[in-house]
């Protein structure tokens, strides 16, 4: 795919005065030198400690790079982010949190707080460090994630590409050295449609994670899941999650044939699924990212309902409702003709028999409801058809519903 990269460096500082932060911004402007690429040093839009891992923060960084996608012929695979003290702290947090976005990312100097790098499977993640960079114990927790990802790596050696350099003798100014991340990221390229995701959720959560999606009820903290693709069956781990919605692809599985999904180990759905320009214009308004679009969709979860392109599986086609069919010619958008039409949903059948002992059998459709007046209150009677009543029943008025 055509496009330059695009480069995204952000200044240390923290909880310090404007001035001694757009100083730092303007060291960071000319720090590094990638040799292709656009490359953005933005000002924090706060003077914080957490200026670069606020909430603010991943919106921010969508719009940036969308619009350097659309306005500057980007390749969205080919995104990279770096960070020096402060903005080494945030690439610690936005690295994993926004791994889907990013080719490749490396931390320089900085301290992860929280951060795990349990989502920075599919990307290249760097860590450089000055051996003697002791304040906060940087150092120390440098060595620390060292060591996570090399186990990281060694228990899944299809992922987890990192180089991590702690510089002997070095303290938080490491004299240019870290910049030799810069022509090692740029070996890496995005792959937005990875065969294993591993999701976990942050204290900033997100809806969309590369080709997984939950709603807002499951946007907690910590929660993890681990999704893998192995020919036509996707299978997914989520002990915590209610719901897990599955974006579709032919660079994920061929959507001519049959797919299964699986959801902690039981077969949740099993059939083909139609690609939809609807999906794709969905999934483009949540993000201007063409590579990463999805055409289908399917949504699994604890119980047994199952969403396939929005619609749960057993829907009429179309709902009760009042509708406008539209025909246009050659695939364009004039219109030549429309009407107008309307959906109404049957209504079910009830039969009752007098019975010669006085008992009434009643046949229905549906649910069986059953009020003490004509006016209500209606409640559900839990029963199947035909169901008998005895003469002295105080439920006295019935109705079958959908």
């Amino acid at each position: 795919m055509e496009g330059r990269s695009l480069w995204i460096s952000l200044h240390g500082g923290g909880s310090a005065p404007a001035s001694v932060n757009d100083q730092q911004w303007q060291n960071q402007i000319q720090l590094y030198q990638p040799k292709e690429g656009y490359y953005v040093a933005p000002r924090a839009p706060t003077d914080s400690w957490n200026m670069w891992f606020q909430p603010h923060i991943t919106p921010l960084f969508d719009r940036l790079i969308e619009n350097f996608v659309v306005k500057n012929r980007v390749n969205p695979n080919k995104v990279f982010v770096m960070g020096y003290s402060a903005g080494g702290d945030g690439v610690y947090q936005i690295g994993p949190r926004m791994a889907d976005r990013w080719a490749a990312a490396s931390m320089m100097a900085g301290h992860p707080n929280d951060a795990q790098p349990d989502n920075l499977r599919n990307i290249g993640f760097g860590l450089f460090m000055g051996g003697n960079d002791s304040s906060y114990n940087r150092n120390g927790m440098a060595e620390k994630w060292k060591g996570l990802l090399s186990k990281l790596k060694k228990g899944d050696p299809g992922g987890y590409a990192h180089r991590a350099r702690i510089y002997p003798g070095l303290g938080h100014w490491m004299q240019l050295k870290d910049a030799e991340a810069l022509p090692w990221m740029a070996k890496f390229t995005r792959n937005p449609w990875p065969d294993k995701v591993i999701w976990r959720q942050d204290s900033v959560t997100q809806t969309r994670f590369y080709w997984l999606g939950v709603s807002k009820s499951d946007h907690v903290n910590g929660r993890r899941i681990e999704a893998t693709v192995k020919g036509q069956t996707i299978s997914l781990t989520a002990k915590q999650t209610s719901r897990v919605k599955v974006r579709l692809s032919d660079e994920l599985v061929d959507l001519d044939r049959s797919l299964v999904v699986k959801l902690n180990g039981k077969q949740k759905f099993s059939g083909k699924v139609d690609r939809l320009k609807s999906q794709m214009s969905v999934s483009l308004s949540e993000r201007a990212d063409h590579t990463s679009a999805a055409s289908a969709t399917i949504t699994v979860g604890k119980d047994s309902n199952v969403r396939v392109n929005g619609k749960l599986i057993g829907e009429n086609f179309l709902d009760a409702g009042n509708y406008r069919a539209v025909l246009f010619g050659d695939d364009s958008y004039k219109e030549l003709a429309s009407v107008e039409f309307q959906i109404t949903t049957p209504k079910p059948k009830l039969r009752g028999i007098r019975n010669a002992d006085g008992t009434l059998t009643l046949t229905f459709e549906g649910e069986l409801e059953y009020a003490p007046t004509v006016n209500g209150p209606w409640r559900k009677l839990n029963s199947k058809s035909p169901k008998t009543f005895s003469p002295t029943s105080r439920k006295r008025f019935f109705r079958a519903a959908n």
